[in-house]
């Protein structure tokens, strides 16, 4: 019996609807052992169902045999400079993928977005260095299916709430397992991240209802420290857009996001940016330098994947009648570490 999946009809209803049965695993690391030549790889897959091929053609993907026989060509290479050559780009962000992971190559995972503070994607980096606990720096939905993959153990599958993200989940288990699930690699270890924060009324305004909260998880999956040629900064939570004030729900949870700024010497060269802060029940306020009245402490920074990092936050933030005295103690690893390039003299 073909699974089922769930999807919202036009109407609002919620209707169930067949999802594709599940490829066979196979084993990544002999398809790429077997890879002999680009031509050799796509005369072997080449042939189609016709029902398939007819879909292919009508989204214009007339590569698509090349483009899977090149993931294994990068692969087989260790040169992901071959990637470049697949059309589609989620298959060339994959190429990178697979060959970063085969050749234990964090440096080499793919961006996870536009921008370097996002670092790059943490299966990838997790995978690459052999490292469960890396797993952390995951997403909700894909953590799991990370620490399976590294342990080799398609059992904690089974707590995935969907049922096509369980199947995925066990075919990736087996066909990764020969390259991934290999032992070998030093550990990692990872504290859990941890923050608390304290919020008290200022200039004569009256404490929030709750004035102390576990503002964990806005470092549930680390920081990413960004390398510059002079400085280095990471990000906690996402930064609010700066503006006026506007109220948070009161059933919301606390959080605050800041970028930190550093040098060679964390510890004495830090500063903050960018702050935001939100309070169940009160406003929300946030602030650009200069326009708040913080001050960063014990600063530590240890810049390397699985790296811990802590410090902490005091300070008035807002202006009178909104404004808060505020203090926050964090905790929390790094996921990744990007090294920015310096700019090509004029």
């Amino acid at each position: 019996m073909l699974p089922l999946a769930h999807e919202v009809a036009p109407d609002g209803a919620i209707a169930a609807t067949v999802v594709d049965p599940a490829a066979p695993a196979g084993d990544l690391l002999a398809d790429v052992a077997a890879f002999s030549s680009l031509e050799a790889c796509i005369k072997q897959r080449a042939p189609l169902d016709a029902v398939v091929s007819d879909a292919l053609a009508s989204i214009g993907y007339g590569t698509f045999v090349r483009d899977a026989c090149r993931v294994l060509e990068a692969a087989k290479t260790r040169d992901a400079t071959r990637c470049a050559l697949i059309d589609a780009s989620a298959l060339k962000y994959r190429c990178e993928s697979v060959v970063a992971v085969v050749a234990r190559r964090a440096d080499g995972c793919p961006l996870a977005a536009t921008s370097s503070e996002d670092g790059r994607d943490s299966v990838c980096v997790a995978w690459s260095l052999r490292s469960r606990a890396l797993c952390r720096g995951a997403d909700a939905r894909s953590r799991t299916r990370c620490e399976a993959v590294v342990a080799g153990d398609a059992k904690p599958c089974a707590s995935i709430a969907l049922a096509e993200d369980r199947r995925d989940c066990a075919r990736d288990v087996e066909r990764w397992r020969s390259i991934v699930a290999e032992g070998g690699a030093p550990a990692i270890a990872i504290k859990a991240p941890s923050a608390t924060l304290e919020v008290h009324g200022a200039d004569g305004r009256a404490d929030p209802a709750l004035t102390s909260f576990d503002a964990s998880g806005v470092l549930s999956r680390g920081v990413v420290v960004v390398k510059g040629p002079r400085r280095s900064s990471l990000r906690v939570g996402d930064l609010e857009a700066l503006g006026s004030p506007r109220a948070a729900s009161p059933s919301s949870r606390a959080k605050l996001s800041f970028a930190l700024d550093f040098g060679p010497e964390a510890s004495s060269q830090a500063s903050l940016r960018d702050f935001s802060l939100s309070v169940p029940g009160a406003a929300e306020l946030s602030c650009a330098p200069g326009r708040c009245e913080l001050s960063v402490k014990d600063v530590r920074v240890d810049a390397s994947r699985g790296g811990a990092v802590s410090l902490s936050v005091a300070g008035r933030v807002g202006v009178s009648p909104q404004a808060f005295q505020v203090r926050a103690t964090l905790s929390t690893f790094v996921r990744d570490v990007v090294v920015e390039a310096a700019p090509a003299p004029r």
